[in-house]
């Protein structure tokens, strides 16, 4: 929800004005350009972003690096204390993708603060 927000709050007027900062010509290229930089930083995200999951789910595991636990995958015959071990694991690399999203947020609004013309 809180992403569905964040899109509809920036993409619409990021597009608006992208587009309206070229000339009538050259819509259709602004217009593809915009959105291939968009995909690709939402995929370079993405794997960044997984990295950072995988390594952090690694370090927490410990010991326990060595059993067949995987991220996201809920495995069947563990104890009570490799369960908690991945349960850890998994808040910790949730955690570690929060806290580097929102230090990108607090990044972007500076910088938007910083470069944006003022009109008052």
């Amino acid at each position: 929800m809180l992403l569905g927000l964040g899109m509809g709050l920036v993409v619409s007027p990021l597009s608006a004005a992208v587009m309206t900062s070229v000339d009538d010509s050259d819509t259709g290229v602004a217009s593809g350009v915009n959105n291939a930089v968009a995909r690709v930083a939402g995929l370079v995200a993405v794997a960044l972003l997984g990295a950072v999951v995988a390594s952090v789910f690694e370090q927490n595991l410990d010991s326990a690096a060595e059993l067949p636990i995987f991220f996201g995958v809920v495995t069947d015959g563990l104890n009570a204390e490799e369960e908690a071990m991945r349960l850890v694991a998994t808040d910790a690399a949730f955690a570690a993708v929060a806290y580097i999203t929102a230090a990108l947020s607090v990044v972007s609004a500076v910088v938007a603060w910083l470069t944006l013309e003022r009109k008052f």
